[in-house]
C-alpha cells in the first residue's frame, strides 16, 4: 500500500509513464499479488479470500469501500473550497462539518436507519444500483457562503449513516 500511495503522490510532479512511477505502480501490483498469494496459502490467513464467494459480504464490501472513498474525497475538497475560496481558518472549516458528522452519527444510532428497517425494498433501491433519469448538480462558486453547504452534507451524512449500520 506505502508503494501505491506513494505512486499516486509522485505520479504528477514525475510524469504517469515514468521510469520511477511505472516502477512503484509494479512494485505495488506484485507485492498485492504476493499478498493474495499468502493469504490463499495461509492457514490462518489475515484476511480469508473464501469469505469473498458470499455475494453478500462482497456487496457489503463494496458499499462500504465506496461511502468511505466518497467521504474522505468529500472531505478533502470541501475543505479546500473553504479554506482557500471562503478563506476559513482549519478550526473553522472542521467545525462545519458537524453537520455531516452529526447527522451520520445519528442515523447510524436510530433504529429506522440500515437495512433491517426496510424489509420490502429492493436491495437495488438500497444500494443505489437503482437508475434514475435525472440529475441533479449544484455548483457552488467563491461568492457563496458556507451554508450553501448544510444540505449536501445533511443527505451525505444521512445516507452514510444508513449505509454503515
Amino acid at each position: 500500500m506505502f508503494l501505491l500511495v506513494y505512486a499516486l503522490l509522485r505520479g504528477n510532479s514525475v510524469g504517469w509513464a515514468s521510469s520511477e512511477s511505472i516502477s512503484l505502480l509494479a512494485g505495488a501490483a506484485s507485492l498485492m499479488c504476493a499478498f493474495l498469494v499468502i493469504e490463499a496459502r495461509s492457514s490462518h490467513p489475515m484476511l480469508p479470500l473464501g469469505l469473498f464467494r458470499n455475494h453478500a459480504f462482497t456487496g457489503v464490501q463494496i458499499a462500504a469501500f465506496s461511502v468511505s472513498a466518497t467521504l474522505f474525497a468529500l472531505a478533502l475538497y470541501l475543505t479546500l473550497y473553504l479554506q482557500e475560496f471562503l478563506g476559513e481558518g482549519p478550526l473553522v472549516a472542521g467545525e462545519h462539518f458537524f453537520a455531516l458528522t452529526g447527522v451520520l452519527f445519528v442515523s447510524a444510532q436510530c433504529p429506522p436507519a440500515g437495512f433491517p428497517a426496510f424489509p420490502r425494498a429492493s436491495r437495488s433501491a438500497l444500494v443505489g444500483t437503482h437508475r434514475t433519469r435525472t440529475h441533479s448538480h449544484v455548483r457552488l462558486s467563491q461568492t457563496d457562503k458556507w451554508t450553501a453547504l448544510i444540505p449536501g452534507l445533511i443527505v451525505a451524512g444521512a445516507g452514510s449513516g444508513i449505509v454503515i449500520r
